[in-house]
């Protein structure tokens, strides 16, 4: 692929990257769960690629498939926890937790695989990461049992979503 296409693709993902939630907030939410919506958004996009990758002719059903959709899964898997930690303790909180923390376990396990870069920059980074997520899950923002919740779902989401891209970069043909 070329470096106009990749950023024209850039482009493209940043225009849809919230469409998911905007459409959910348009269906409402008294009558679609934020979480449960994520649901049908992930299954309507898995099912659009197919639809899209048959039509292209390039769709390969074989083992050079499966660690993408291993990738997809456990990416979605995140996606989901993180959807319903941030409708439990809010996204002031929920985000930075499970996205720091998934920027956190994804460094330094691609760093143990292939070790480049200066580690001592690399990991004074993560140390702010790390920082930042324990002033973001000490803040006031939330209140009540619903908070311990969200920061809960939000670990889980975070580690999980850390094993996303190692899983997808190991298996790359």
């Amino acid at each position: 692929m070329s470096l106009p296409i990749a950023i024209l693709f850039c482009i493209i993902t940043m225009l849809g990257w919230g469409s998911w939630a905007n459409t959910q907030k348009l269906a409402g939410k008294e009558k679609w769960p934020f979480e449960l919506f994520y649901w049908d958004y992930a299954i309507g996009v898995f099912l659009f690629s197919l639809v899209f990758a048959t039509l292209g002719g390039t769709f390969a059903v074989g083992p050079a498939a499966i660690p993408a959709l291993i990738s997809g899964a456990i990416f979605n898997l995140a996606n989901i926890l993180l959807v319903v930690s941030i409708d439990a303790a809010g996204m002031s909180v929920a985000f930075p937790v499970g996205i720091g923390l998934a920027l956190v376990i994804g460094t330094v396990e691609s760093y143990v695989e292939t070790p480049k870069g200066n580690p001592s920059l690399l990991f004074a980074g993560v140390a702010l990461i790390v920082f930042a997520m324990i002033m973001s899950a000490a803040s006031r923002q939330t209140v009540g049992k619903n908070r311990v919740r969200g920061l809960i779902f939000s670990i889980i989401a975070g580690c999980i979503m850390g094993l996303f891209y190692p899983q997808l970069m190991r298996h790359r043909t």
